[in-house]
């Protein structure tokens, strides 16, 4: 593969990286740039791009961990739904068309992003509407609160919604479900996990810090269950190109360190809100992709 073609690949990865770390929304740059380069076909594209978020996924959960913001024993349990669900959707790329399921997919992403964004506006003006003396009032009574009390609703990721906590035995399938549905959208795709996780994850009012530590930690699992089923399953053994995997990782991995930085710089409320608009784009340029891309083909 020719040396341009490999840095091109690598400066994409340093994007797509940047993205990933701040919004979790990045990878879905990557596939569309490589396959409009010499030599490169998409479902190369895809299981390539898929290895290299094994690195940035190492990356960005460290970022986070380091902060404090991932809720491991919920992310425990989607972890492993999506494990088992990316296999399949390696699988499913090569036996079935992938126009419906993608246009599927990218639908929902944009439904449930759409009402994350109308939430997050709709709590961002009420705030704002707030006077500053109501504001000094419950400073002092919120600072004795827990986080969770504070939240008009808790997250899903605490034990505070008791419905469907960690602990109980459907609060941990309906993880591994959330995570099925992560992994088999992601690898089918060739999005990186935060893609398809993240639009759940608002729109079930998960913090948003915590909604970014997981998706960055499942992207791990996703892509690692995504490349032992391109080198183990011999209709896709020719697939994955690792020299053009390394050079994207190599691009992917410190940048995303940089999201991460700047994303703990922002408010939560503004942050959720930047996410939720990110993941509208992201769902609108896919659907209008996938759409363009049909009508050519038919």
């Amino acid at each position: 593969m020719d040396w341009w073609v490999l840095l091109v690949a690598a400066l994409t990865g340093c994007c797509a990286g940047a993205l990933i770390g701040m919004v979790g929304v990045g990878g879905i740059i990557i596939v569309p740039v490589l396959i409009q380069l010499p030599g490169i076909s998409t479902k190369t594209a895809i299981a390539s791009a898929m290895f290299s978020y094994m690195f940035v996924g190492i990356g960005g959960s460290i970022a986070f961990a380091r902060n404090g913001s991932i809720n491991w024993p919920s992310t425990a349990w989607m972890g492993l739904g999506s494990l088992v669900a990316a296999f399949l959707g390696s699988f499913t790329l090569t036996y079935f068309p992938e126009d419906v399921l993608k246009t599927v997919l990218y639908g929902f992403m944009l439904f449930s992003s759409i009402i994350a964004v109308c939430k997050s506006l709709s709590k961002e003006n009420k705030e704002e509407g707030e006077g500053v003396g109501e504001e000094e009032l419950h400073e002092g009574q919120q600072s004795s609160m827990e986080p969770n009390e504070r939240d008009e609703v808790p997250p899903l990721g605490s034990s505070g919604w008791d419905r469907l906590s960690v602990d109980t035995f459907i609060g941990r399938l309906s993880r591994v479900a959330i995570g099925a549905v992560a992994g088999f959208g992601s690898a089918l795709t060739g999005t990186s996990g935060p893609v398809v996780l993240l639009p759940i994850l608002l729109l079930l009012r998960w913090d948003v810090m915590e909604s970014l530590g997981s998706a960055q930690v499942l992207q791990v699992p996703i892509a690692l269950a995504a490349t032992v089923a391109n080198i183990c399953l011999p209709e896709m053994e020719s697939y994955i190109d690792f020299e053009l995997g390394s050079c994207i990782a190599a691009g992917l991995t410190p940048c995303a360190f940089i999201g991460a930085y700047l994303a703990h710089k922002i408010k939560p409320q503004r942050l959720t809100l930047i996410v939720a608009l990110t993941l509208v784009t992201a769902a609108l340029a896919l659907l209008t992709k996938e759409i363009v891309t049909n009508n050519s083909s038919s």
